[in-house]
């Protein structure tokens, strides 16, 4: 039994039931795991979980990670070794954690069937809501062109991480489907209207008072650009670092709900 070669859909049996399985018939090997242009190998011994890669990453996170595989093949290939395992945290705590994170993965994919989904920027009004500078970093790249996993990349972080942004700010309304991605011909950077920094200046003088306009013109700096060669893609920046001037927290979201719709007509 030991010598059997293991094979199926994720469609049919999640990896977190294929990761039980093995870990409850002790069996040493590599798990092989393929998801349209993706794959994915983790490797046991004795049932013990001791390394997990992807073409360019490599650890626990990997396995988190691949957890969101809802469709694609695996293949277990029996008694495969690895020379460097990457893992050193006890089995039972890694699959503690997974039967923990398969539920995210369970609630994202209803959203986020698949990594290559685009996403745009909603026309209609949001919800209140008050971001941080994570939701604001990946928020920025959403432009209807990159795929989440795109946007992944750029913001450096891990895909379950980036993927809950996404549903939070898919379920305020402020994002929504655009498609899959496609191969594009890169697109030239636009500035914004010098004049849409007025409107910022007058909204955040409501609250902070009539010091609005130098902090604008000084964050302006900060970012390293100018009012008349601003680009719109760090907008979502701009907006972040001014929000810290807020204190109060309703108005806060008054103010970036504010900032949502201008940018959104920019």
């Amino acid at each position: 039994m030991n010598n059997e070669t293991l094979r199926g859909n994720l469609a049919q049996l999640k990896l977190v039931d294929i990761l039980r399985i093995l870990r409850h018939n002790k069996r040493t090997g590599k798990l092989s795991l393929q998801f349209k242009d993706r794959n994915a190998d983790i490797y046991f011994l004795n049932g013990d979980i001791i390394h997990a890669k992807t073409n360019d990453s490599y650890g626990e996170q990997v396995l988190y990670d691949v957890l969101g595989f809802r469709e694609g093949t695996f293949v277990f290939y029996p008694n495969i070794s690895v020379k460097n395992p990457t893992i050193s945290r006890p089995t039972n705590e890694i699959m503690d954690k997974a039967e923990f994170i398969d539920e995210d993965w369970e609630e994202i994919s209803k959203i986020i069937p698949d990594f290559n989904v685009v996403f745009k920027m909603t026309s209609g009004s949001p919800k209140e809501i008050s971001l941080n500078a994570l939701e604001w970093n990946v928020l920025r790249h959403i432009n209807g062109k990159d795929s989440v996993r795109d946007i992944a990349e750029k913001v450096e972080l891990n895909m379950l991480d980036v993927c809950k942004v996404f549903v939070k700010l898919n379920s305020a309304g402020l994002i929504e489907v655009a498609g899959e991605s496609i191969e594009e011909k890169p697109s030239v950077v636009s500035g914004v209207d010098p004049y849409i920094f007025a409107k910022i200046s007058q909204r955040l003088a409501e609250i902070v008072g009539p010091l609005a306009e130098i902090i604008v013109d000084d964050t302006i700096k900060e970012l390293g650009e100018d009012k008349f060669s601003f680009p719109k893609e760090k907008l979502p920046d701009l907006v972040d670092m001014l929000s810290k001037e807020v204190n109060d927290p309703q108005k806060l979201i008054d103010f970036q709900k504010d900032m949502l719709d201008l940018i959104k007509n920019v």
